[in-house]
């Protein structure tokens, strides 16, 4: 090609690379990773929309739905943080190509995330066709560096428009469900009471002041018990979190609906927002526990408002498969926490990059922001009963409570200390609810329930966490309930009961003429009449997915059963044992052994029988 004065003319992919600018060198870097950041992220959205909508896995994806919209923004926070470095580099070193550097490593980095997505590949076989892909792209565009500048700008655009319409869709999608949804509501029933229904996430029974621990966890929660019915031994009706929620919100066991491992709660029962919502309350969930109670988990059926996940910067990295990478989490704290590049090279050659799929990171949310949530909710449907469902995560591992309660109790850094601060610091965010309750005049018009949907093991029987064994440790759970014109106060109930009787009771409580499909018995005989009995105390635990080899549920699922006296075991591997828990709380002599032995076929034949009953709502039980 000539130019105007016959001599050779010099395209922009044939300029020398001495005469290449800083500022094409660093736009060019930048620009190549906001466009392969753009469509990994949005190609991670796409996987996740499969898994999620399509296959109904739990197990293998993150599954907010704002996921369309997070992911990519995510992938651009983090191609943007390596873009800095290497920008800063190619804009001093300009003999090289910077399309061609930056094309080819953000296109390794955006394939290896994707294909991170993909557990059944290893990390290095990741890596290898990354660095494949990678290398590929590197030489298409270093020999076409115009071409592909302009190629990626329009990627950029159009990746940020698709961007920025899932961002909308989610959220209007949202807006308009919920106005639709409080718009087709019935007129309420004249003086129905309002319903709060406090689930603190993995707290156990023994582990509160109420229930007798030597240390004064719940001050605040002990007073206020003096006005509510308290329940001495409630069972919950699984050992985590999905089946637990799915049977308070259902009154079914646990393997009578299908919220379990892989597979979300479905639409065959009722749950308790949709008949409160049919008789005309406003409904609200407000969740902490984004691992297990998410939207997609069908917790969210009903619900007319369901916030989960935070739509902050720190949730839309850790949206993103690199951001739940232990080597990338673990150097960016060695970074920014604690300076120390030394230890940060040395993690990131660790080369632990599989992501946590199944029990993924998240952006944190405390009991203050769960209930700060709900309160500014409350305010704008006055006027109209309101069912809501607050799910407190901060006794959860890795057990948070904010600094000032770190010299708590000792200020030991045992799990143990620090669960306890924890619970400690849900007692006083509690209180703090209720008193702004009690200032806008609507605590004593409505029903309050606290309860957990599991406990949690700190050593006992040799094991740790919960979701692997059905001992009283993560099976009995505070119960707690208020409601001055039906509730005795100061009562407290010593029967064994079920939190499966957790949804007719609260239809009970309200005065609701049906229960419109929810299963379960009203608690409400047991704190006038204490011969009074309601479902059975049954808790379930299905084999484990790659379980440890130390959890009971490794070999076969496991069915407990909670009498006046005695607490019945069946473990995976079909041992039994037999406790006097009452005595015995932290179930130290196993009674099987002896003369209580003979007990195990009537304990099995009663589970049997009532599970094997049809439901209250005249479906068949059945498993997931």
């Amino acid at each position: 090609m000539t130019g105007p004065d016959g001599g050779a003319r010099t395209t922009p992919d044939a300029l020398p690379p001495t005469r290449r600018s800083a500022a094409r060198q660093v736009g060019d870097v930048f620009l190549a990773a906001l466009a392969m950041a753009l469509v990994g992220g949005l190609l991670h959205a796409a996987v996740s929309w499969v898994r999620r909508d399509l296959l109904r896995d739990l197990l293998r994806t993150w599954m907010s739905p704002d996921t369309a919209w997070m992911a990519p923004i995510g992938y651009v926070v983090l191609f943007a943080a390596a873009a800095i470095p290497l920008a800063a580099l190619l804009a001093v070193v300009r003999r090289v190509s910077a399309m061609r550097v930056a094309v080819g490593f953000f296109g390794m980095l955006a394939a290896f995330s994707f294909v991170l997505l993909f557990p059944r590949l290893h990390q290095y076989a990741a890596l290898a066709l990354g660095v494949g892909v990678g290398v590929r792209l590197a030489g298409l565009a270093g020999a076409r560096e115009g071409a592909w500048r302009a190629g990626l700008g329009r990627i950029a655009v159009a990746g940020t428009l698709l961007t920025v319409l899932l961002w909308g869709y989610q959220t209007g999608k949202n807006v308009v469900h919920e106005r639709r949804a409080l718009s087709a509501l019935p007129a309420a029933p004249d003086g129905a009471p309002n319903v709060l229904l406090l689930i603190l996430d993995t707290v156990r029974a023994s582990s509160l002041s109420l229930y007798g621990a030597e240390r004064t966890t719940t001050p605040k929660l002990d007073d206020f018990a003096r006005s509510g019915a308290t329940f001495d031994w409630a069972f919950s009706t699984a050992p985590w979190t999905l089946p637990s929620h799915a049977s308070m919100f259902t009154g079914r066991y646990s393997s009578q609906q299908t919220g379990n491992w892989t597979t979300p709660l479905d639409g065959a029962h009722a749950t308790l927002a949709s008949v409160f919502a049919s008789y005309g309350y406003a409904t609200a969930g407000f969740t902490a526990n984004l691992v297990a109670t998410p939207r997609g988990f069908g917790l969210d059926r009903g619900f007319a408002r369901y916030e989960d996940h935070r739509r902050s910067l720190a949730q839309m990295v850790f949206t993103t498969s690199l951001g739940q990478a232990t080597s990338v989490r673990n150097t960016w704290d060695a970074l920014v926490r604690q300076r120390w590049i030394g230890r940060a090279l040395r993690e990131i050659a660790r080369f632990d990059f599989e992501p946590r799929y199944s029990y993924p990171d998240n952006d944190p949310k405390s009991a203050e922001q769960i209930t700060s949530s709900f309160l500014r909710w409350q305010t704008g449907v006055a006027g109209r009963p309101y069912f809501a469902f607050l799910n407190f995560f901060d006794a959860h591992g890795p057990y948070e409570s904010p600094a000032r309660y770190d010299t708590l109790f000792g200020g030991g850094d045992r799990a143990s200390d620090k669960y306890d601060r924890s619970i400690r610091y849900l007692d006083d965010a509690l209180r703090s609810l209720f008193d702004s309750l009690e200032a806008r005049g609507e605590l004593d018009r409505t029903i309050v329930v606290i309860t957990s949907d599991h406990g949690e093991q700190f050593g006992e029987h040799g094991l740790g966490w919960h979701s692997n064994s059905l001992y009283e440790q993560l099976t009995h759970v505070p119960l707690f309930i208020r409601y001055p014109s039906r509730v005795p106060a100061g009562t407290r109930v010593a029967q064994a009961v079920s939190l499966r009787d957790l949804a007719a009771t609260l239809v009970d409580l309200g005065a609701l003429p049906d229960g419109r499909g929810l299963g379960g018995t009203s608690l409400a005989p047991t704190w006038h009449d204490s011969t009074a009995r309601a479902s059975d105390a049954i808790a379930e635990l299905s084999r484990g997915v790659n379980p440890d080899r130390t959890a009971l549920n490794a070999m076969g699922d496991m069915r407990a059963l909670a009498d006046d006296s005695l607490h019945f075991i069946r473990n995976g591997n079909g041992t039994t044992e037999i406790y006097a828990y009452r005595r015995d709380p932290r179930e130290t002599q196993d009674l099987s052994k002896g003369a209580h032995g003979a007990l195990a076929p009537a304990f099995e034949a009663r589970i049997a029988r009532t599970l094997g009953a049809p439901a209250d709502s005249g479906r068949p039980a059945r498993r997931p």
